[in-house]
């Protein structure tokens, strides 16, 4: 009997070994893919893992059917050591998955790693090899979230406090003011452009401040440079403008984008910490992220005056980091 029961240990011994070697080679190969694609930059479509990594993140709103929950997102872009060898072709699953992604999303071909070995690595160790090429894409996509001035346009936008032709005036078309209508005073349009200056302070308080008294201004006929100044003016704002509407959420699903740029936030932490985080959002009474270890650690974030912060998870209102310093 004690003959019996040694054999059948080391019989099952020598298959988690080999199902441990399969996963590790899985993921051993899904780093080189997710390491060439991070290395791969499309002019339309700029780079190739910030794109992968965007399409799983959002893919339920893409109308697929489904969608990644966020333990399945953390084996894939950031923890993939987090396993349980009872279920090994569970894991190895979403490996495979996200390699299919990159295939078909940026076609960058899965390497040839034939004649190659993963060596004496062990999983920790290609779990740090796979954060270390996903923190760089996430960092960017959040800031492309993010992003200075669309944050300060999407701002104003949301503040319904403007008329559209004010948001003319500051966004688009700062020439087409008319300076020679005596029941608008110019006065009117120079609080404008003020205005958005205020704005990109209050809004990004964390950015140089920059004295307008020190900028050198032209000795030419202002009136004669006021057409170039508005497309000098759009030229600065039309890529902010546009991808602000190509980031807006659904009418129908007023929280989608807080969902995903909680779920991004989840993310770049997991990347950071090697833990995966569930994560919950609301906009009562702040809009909050609040990500969640299962071991009693929280960690949120929450906005002030439409500036994201991490805060004390017991105190929402004691501010400890802008969003914006940890994304450098």
């Amino acid at each position: 009997m004690k003959l019996f029961c040694v054999l059948l240990s080391f019989i099952c011994s020598v298959y988690v070994s080999a199902d441990l070697n399969l996963y590790r080679r899985e993921v051993f190969i899904t780093n080189k893919h997710i390491k060439a694609a991070s290395k791969n930059n499309h002019d339309l479509h700029g780079n190739s893992l910030e794109r992968v990594i965007k399409h799983i993140v959002f893919a339920n709103n893409y109308g697929y059917g489904y969608e990644y929950n966020m333990y399945a997102l953390s084996l894939m872009i950031a923890v993939p050591e987090h396993i349980d060898l009872a279920d090994i072709f569970f894991y190895i699953h979403f490996q495979r998955c996200i390699r299919s992604v990159i295939r078909l999303k940026t076609s960058v071909p899965v390497p040839d790693v034939q004649n190659q070995t993963s060596g004496n690595l062990n999983l920790p160790q290609l779990g740090k090899d796979r954060r270390r090429t996903t923190r760089k894409a996430l960092r960017q996509i959040i800031i492309n979230v993010l992003d200075g001035l669309e944050y300060v346009i999407e701002t104003i936008v949301n503040e319904d406090i403007y008329w559209k032709a004010h948001l003319h005036f500051m966004l688009a078309f700062p020439e087409n003011a008319n300076l020679t209508n005596i029941q608008i005073p110019i006065s009117e349009f120079i609080d404008l452009q003020r205005t958005i200056r205020e704005k990109i302070i209050a809004t990004l308080p964390e950015m140089p401040h920059v004295d307008v008294q020190t900028i050198p201004v032209p000795d030419e006929d202002f009136e004669n440079d006021l057409r170039q100044l508005g497309i000098d003016r759009r030229l600065l704002t039309e890529k902010a403008i546009k991808n602000v509407i190509r980031s807006a959420p659904g009418l129908t699903e007023p929280n989608t984008a807080l969902r995903e740029l909680c779920c991004l936030i989840g993310l770049m932490n997991s990347t950071k910490f090697g833990k995966i985080f569930s994560t919950n959002e609301g906009v009562y009474p702040e809009v909050y992220c609040s990500l969640y270890d299962g071991a009693y650690h929280y960690i949120v974030y929450r906005t002030f005056e439409s500036i994201w912060h991490q805060v004390d998870p017991h105190n929402f209102d004691i501010q400890l980091e802008p969003l914006w310093s940890q994304l450098e």
